[in-house]
């Protein structure tokens, strides 16, 4: 399992972020390797870095599509922000799909999309603005990130490019 094998080689180099966006990306494409992680962190017991990937398999989301998705979903969790959907889809009142939207809190009916570089083409800028403007008229609030934001927010990376 050369994935999971790279992920407790590198828990004796990477802060715990970095190691969950790392074990995000390994999970998101195959969600069956989240125990076997669990599995060969128990095996890796006394090496180096492995209570630091204790506490990044915690925060280990199958769910989580992105590694900047990752990046901020760790910082509303540091904020002490309750767990949110993670690309989860949204429907309006009729029970028609919108959206599948990158972080939902429904209960709040808060959603916040992370804006990558797809989204600063100009088809899929528009179609953003129509999709936003029918969640807002859902009732939903729609708060949008990108990446400036992610690295830039206190106590993330620094400002320092992810790697």
């Amino acid at each position: 399992m050369a994935p999971v094998d790279t992920w407790i080689d590198l828990a004796a180099l990477l802060p715990r972020d970095e190691l969950v966006v790392v074990g995000d990306a390994i999970v998101a494409h195959n969600e069956e390797l989240l125990p076997e992680l669990r599995r060969r962190l128990q095996e890796a017991k006394g090496r180096r870095g492995v209570g630091r990937a204790a506490q990044a398999l915690e925060l280990i989301r199958p769910s989580c599509w992105s590694p900047m998705e990752s990046r901020a979903r760790l910082i509303f969790a540091d904020g002490g922000l309750p767990e949110p959907e993670l690309n989860a889809e949204v429907h309006d009142a009729a029970h028609t799909w919108i959206a599948t939207v990158d972080f939902v809190w429904r209960e709040q009916r808060v959603i916040v999309e992370y804006d990558g570089a797809v989204h600063d083409d100009m088809v899929q800028r528009r179609l953003d603005v129509v999709r936003r403007r029918q969640l807002r008229a859902e009732g939903w609030t729609v708060i949008e990130i990108g990446r400036d934001d992610v690295l830039r927010w206190p106590g993330s990376a620094g400002g320092a490019d992810p790697v």
